[in-house]
């Protein structure tokens, strides 16, 4: 018989025999050691090894501007292997170019200027697409701009013999463009040329220099702190790691005790100099840990407590150049500071809907226009597939807000109430370039008004635009020859002289901003005035002047009190038209000189009456003869003593 025994296996419960679990255990040993004798023995595996460790691909993320090459190392390739390399705008306007280079070539020729300067030549008598072949003709082993109708570049190519080759990056010399791309490059790797595999293998693929890491570059600004206007704010250029920034202010003028801090993208404060604004230096040095986006530099003449000081100050700002630490160094190498985006601006006056005089204020309707360009604007265009994005309405707006990101908005300053805008188009085009187009009808203030020489007064008008964001981001400039004023502006009162525009400073929250102003003088048809008022004044004069040469001294009471109160009603009809002014105005001189000479008629008037009733007849008749030659003199000796005291 033989022996039974229980035993547990994993899946359960069993009994057997020792024939069967001597059986059973053979059979455990076999698998368990059969995996690791397969992978020992199994055929094929070390040249599968060696074809993984052959396929490598890295990708490289990079920025270019609108002329200028970046150039890589590619490193360890074997003659028969394929290198494949994709390159595609990741953000902003970039239409890339890709080559690789022959092994001669001198880099020195691929620099900015000589590059820039054989493309000018070549351009002379070729077009862009002809330059870019002769371009990748002279200098590439292969190249590409255009892939498959794609803003993208790709191509592959057989290596021919062992060795280091270079790759460069460029933007498109069809289409001059900039920003930032994705560069793959794999070996022996065919789905590198859809761009879409990851990184896999060592590195192989180096840029030829560490950009800008041992670049200087020096900038001096000089400027203004006011009490009203304490601070100012300079945008640094992208700045690579590893790189020191330097900055140093010191005071020109006045009382002026900068203090300097370096913000990054965050508005996060990364470094002070003299914060407690105790001298009349400041030395700032900071060393970049990493890629350095959107920092800023401000210059402040605040101390904790917020008392400010005021005075001119020069600002040098330095990169891997410590000498500025000390005040030295003139301005060289590479741009620092981002200069302010200019804002091109012009108006169309077309229409004055009103000129309220006694609420001093005039309608109108305009079309303004803002032109400009922010590669922060800039897209592909293969993404919407045209050329162009149009905003209407306020979308333009609504995609800046949900997009966190500044544009040249502005405000009408010398605006009442609403501004009504009947139409608002916004083009974008893909390098950034944008236009901003509003035809609006508003009411606006027009403190300027000055009735002294009224009804011959020519009175000044304005239109006055501040950007919201400080002038430091956006400057405005004029575009030329776009602002006019409309020939049919459908007010008959008033004549348009001229125009003019100009550009100052403004402020908003203690910041200074960019202002422009359409400026426009017009005078009155004056003969409404001389028809309606002026006429009629100088008959009522010359009729009182003609009442003396009457006998009947009681018909010359009853006149001279008839014309006074024709002068009271006359100037209650124009100070209608007027806001109550702390000043005459030509007619009210007139009118209150009528006024008074009339009064002195009538006074003279019952005077001579009574004398002529006490039978005074020669003393009476003398009185006329001097008030007959006399009376034009007392108008003009009236008027101008009124002017005198009054005006």
């Amino acid at each position: 018989m033989g022996i039974e025994q229980e035993g547990i296996l994993p899946g359960g419960r069993f009994s057997a025999s020792r024939t069967t679990q001597w059986l059973l255990l053979w059979i455990l040993q076999f698998a368990v050691f059969l995996p690791a004798a397969g992978q020992t023995q199994a055929p094929g595996d070390s040249e599968r090894d060696l074809i993984e460790e052959a396929v490598r691909i890295q990708v490289l993320h990079g920025r270019v501007s609108a002329s200028g090459l970046q150039i890589y190392r590619v490193t360890g390739l074997k003659k028969g292997q394929t290198l494949y390399v994709h390159a595609k705008a990741s953000s902003g306007y970039l239409d890339p170019v890709v080559a690789l280079l022959k092994p001669n070539v001198n880099l020195d020729e691929l620099a900015r200027k000589p590059l820039d300067e054989l493309i000018n030549t070549l351009s002379h008598d070729h077009d862009p697409i002809e330059v870019t072949r002769q371009i990748l003709d002279r200098f590439a082993l292969a190249g590409s701009d255009d892939f498959e109708g794609h803003f993208y570049a790709a191509f592959s190519y057989v290596i021919p013999a062992d060795g280091e080759y270079r790759l460069a990056i460029g933007s498109s010399l069809v289409r001059p463009s900039f920003g930032t791309y994705r560069l793959v490059v794999g070996v022996d790797a065919p789905q590198v040329i859809s761009g879409l595999p990851d990184g896999s293998g060592p590195a192989f693929v180096f840029p030829e220099k560490d950009v800008g890491a041992l670049e200087r570059g020096i900038v001096s600004v000089t400027g203004e702190l006011r009490s009203d206007q304490p601070i100012r704010f300079y945008h640094l250029a992208d700045l690579a790691a590893d790189q020191t920034f330097y900055a140093y202010a010191e005071a020109i003028t006045g009382d002026l005790k900068p203090v300097l801090t370096l913000y990054d993208f965050s508005d996060k404060a990364v470094a002070y100099a003299n914060f407690a604004a105790t001298d009349a230096e400041a030395a700032l040095q900071y060393h970049l840990p990493r890629q350095a986006e959107g920092y800023r530099l401000g210059i402040s003449s605040q101390d904790p407590a917020g008392k400010a000081t005021a005075g001119n100050f020069r600002l040098l700002m330095g990169l891997n150049a410590p000498e500025v630490l000390h005040g030295v160094g003139e301005p060289t190498g590479r741009e620092l500071v981002r200069e302010p985006i200019p804002v091109h601006i012009g108006i169309k006056l077309q229409q004055i809907t009103s000129v309220d005089q006694k609420a001093e204020n005039f309608g109108v309707v305009a079309t303004l226009v803002l032109h400009w360009q922010d590669p922060a604007l800039a897209f592909d265009p293969e993404s919407i597939n045209d050329r162009f994005k149009i905003f209407t309405g306020d979308t333009f707006s609504a995609e800046m807000s949900r997009r966190g990101q500044l544009w040249p908005q502005y405000t009408v300053v010398n605006q009442q109430g609403n501004r009504w805008v009947q139409n608002r188009v916004v083009v974008n085009m893909p390098d950034g370039e944008t236009f901003y187009l509003e035809r609006f009808s508003t009411t606006l203030q027009a403190p300027d008004f000055d009735f002294r020489d009224f009804p011959f007064d020519v009175q000044k008008f304005f239109i006055r635009i501040d950007l919201m964001a400080p002038e430091w981001m956006f400057l405005l400039d004029e575009i030329e020859g776009y602002s006019e004023v409309g020939d049919k502006l459908g007010e008959e009162e008033w004549v348009i002289t001229d125009f003019a525009t100009s550009f100052s400073e403004g402020e908003i929250l203690q910041r200074p901003v960019s202002r422009f102003d359409f400026e426009f003088s017009a005078k009155r048809h004056v003969e409404y005035y001389f028809f309606r008022i002026l006429l009629p004044l100088s008959v009522i004069i010359a009729v009182s002047w003609i009442l003396f040469f009457l006998k009947d001294y009681a018909k010359r009471v009853d006149a001279a009190g008839a014309n006074l109160l024709l002068f009271i009603a006359f100037n209650f009809a124009i100070s209608n038209d007027l806001p109550r002014l702390g000043y005459l105005t030509f007619l009210d001189t007139l009118l209150i000189s009528a006024f008074l000479v009339t009064a002195v008629v009538l006074i003279l008037s019952v005077y001579l009456r009574r004398q002529d009733m006490k039978g005074r007849k020669t003393f009476v008749a003398t009185v006329d003869r001097y008030v007959i030659t006399f009376y034009p003199l007392a108008y003009i000796v009236t008027i101008g003593a009124v002017t005198l005291l009054f005006r």
